[in-house]
């Protein structure tokens, strides 16, 4: 596996720091840490050989570890949030697992829910 890992910004700080798992044998060339785009569909397309077609996250509560602390520039132990993403290709296989880690201090998630208009 290639794990991928960058850190996006918020406001100019650290706000997401991100970690995609994968698989050697999907990808068409290896990138280079500069190429990597922020979005992992479009990386999907400039750097494997299968194209993302949708993705399911788990949103988990997390305690940060110091490393976590380092990366995202906190100053204090609290809880983030950590999306648990599974990507698949067109024929609903899973290709790529990743781990975000955000910073709700600086981004933050919202549900809207509303009834069926169709």
């Amino acid at each position: 596996f290639l794990v991928a890992k960058r850190t996006l910004l918020g406001d100019g700080k650290p706000a997401i720091h991100l970690r995609e798992y994968i698989p050697i044998n999907i990808l068409t060339r290896m990138p280079k840490a500069n190429e990597l785009p922020d979005s992992i569909f479009e990386m999907s397309e400039e750097f494997l050989s299968q194209r993302i077609e949708y993705s399911i996250s788990e949103i988990i509560l997390n305690i940060v570890d110091i490393a976590m602390m380092i990366i995202l520039n906190l100053l204090k132990i609290y809880s983030i949030l950590r999306l648990e993403e599974t990507h698949f290709n067109q024929k609903n296989e899973l290709i790529i697992f990743s781990e975000v880690f955000v910073n709700d201090g600086i981004i933050r998630f919202n549900v809207i829910r509303t009834r069926d208009r169709f």
